[in-house]
Parts: C-alpha cells; structure tokens; sequence
C-alpha cells in the first residue's frame, strides 16, 4: 500500500541516509528542513507517517502539541520522532507514537511503514454497526457480514423491508385469523426467508413458529404468535430506523 510520507531533517547524512531506506522499501517523501518547511507541507497535504528529527529547527518533544502546528490535519498520521537516545525519553507523554534513535537501524525503521500501514487499514475499515445500541431483535452478526460485503447493501435491505413488511404482515394476519393453513404456510416460509436475511432475527423465530403451527393445523397458540410478531415487528423498525441513522450520519 502506497503512503504519503513527510520528513523533517536537516542533517544531510541522515538525510541520504533516510533516502536510500525509502528507496529500498519502495517510497518517496516530501520534505522539509525546518519548522515552517514542516508546517507548510502539513497545510498544503495529507500524510499517514510523519519523521520528525528532534534536531529539525523549531522541533522539540513537546512539538506536536503545538498549538500552531497544524495536527488536525494529521491527527491520523504516525508520528514519529529520530534522535538520539537521550532526547527521546518522554516522548510518549508529548503525542508521539513512535520514536527512532540514530544512527537508524532498517529494519527499525520498516516497523515504522508496516504500523503506519496498519493505521490505514483501521480507519478504511467500516465502522461496526449499533455499537452503542444493544439490540434483541438484529442479527448484527448478519448485517456487519453484509456491510463488509457492500457498505450500501444494508441500506437497501432495510429500505425493501420498510415496503416489503407491512403488507406481508397483513396478509399473514389476515390467512391466521381466517384460518387458511395452506396460505398461512406459503406466506409463513416467504416472510420468514425475507426477514432473515434482513437481519430481522427475532421476526424471523417467531415466523418460523407460526408457519411450524400452520403446518400442525395448531389453532389455540397461533394468536399468541400473531401478537408477539407485531410487537416485534414494531421494535424491529425502531431499531432499524436508529441503524439507517447511523449508516447515513
């Protein structure tokens, strides 16, 4: 994976030296000599690894907490500062995330590309659904697996089922209240299908006991089983409602 990188020397040798374990990893920087140089690169790009030396003109530990420094621009990035060993010591309380000492070792120094890649594919990936929602009626399991899948298709799931539900619904009220079994069946084993890979877990339970009723000719529990679908189904939608929110906010 490709990174924009920036560095900040001023030191030539360990510039060409931090040259050439750029080429044999296969990147390229931008860089910058001083603090405004450093600056000035922050505010005209983005960048996922930044190397600081603690050396750099205007750079000391407490740096990144610079007010004029412009770090929201790379709050993502990995910082990381080069130095000698003696100035590196308490750069974990000044919002650095790693620190190189020289003379810079290679392999060190890929730890530092591979965590910063790593970073990337943190923040690309999909943010999990509800999670601050506990729910007994979604199969989030189901709905994450499907959001890895397509990030809209959950969406759209949950848009058929908005249309889809209400007169499926009436329709299975009306097969239970007239008693017509093999209706109840067919529209029983198709509401259940649809619920269930909507992620509607709870619907799709007591679905599967009403259409296990129909199949039995069981009449006495099957308005029961009426009642507590429309009640989750009620439920279902709220919280379908809060995902849609979450998904397009």
């Amino acid at each position: 994976m490709g990174l924009k990188i920036l560095v900040g020397e001023d030191s030539h040798i360990d510039k060409l030296v931090l040259e050439r374990f750029l080429r044999f990893s296969g990147y390229q920087a931008c860089w910058a000599e001083d603090r405004p140089g450093v600056n000035r690169c922050l505010t005209e790009g983005h960048f996922d690894l930044i190397l600081l030396s603690l050396q750099l003109p205007g750079i000391e530990p407490g740096f990144v907490q610079q007010p004029d420094l412009k770090f929201q621009i790379a709050q993502n990035a990995l910082w990381v500062a080069t130095g000698q060993q003696k100035n590196l010591v308490g750069l974990e309380t000044g919002g650095w995330f790693e620190y190189l000492s020289k003379p810079l070792d290679i392999e060190l120094f890929q730890n530092c590309l591979r965590r910063a890649s790593l970073l990337i594919e943190e923040q690309k990936a999909p943010k999990r659904l509800f999670n601050e929602h506990p729910t007994t009626e979604l199969d989030l399991v189901l709905l994450e697996s499907r959001r890895q899948i397509d990030p809209d298709l959950v969406t759209h799931l949950i848009e058929i089922f908005f249309l889809d539900a209400p007169p499926m619904l009436e329709s299975l009220k009306s097969s239970a209240l007239s008693q017509n079994f093999p209706a109840l069946v067919a529209l029983t084993h198709k509401f259940k299908g649809m619920t269930g890979n909507v992620g509607a877990k709870r619907m799709s339970e007591i679905i599967g006991q009403i259409e296990r009723q129909a199949q039995n000719h069981q009449k006495t529990a099957l308005s029961s089983w009426i009642a507590l679908l429309e009640e989750s189904y009620q439920t279902t939608l709220d919280e379908f409602r809060k995902l849609i929110g979450e998904l397009k906010g």
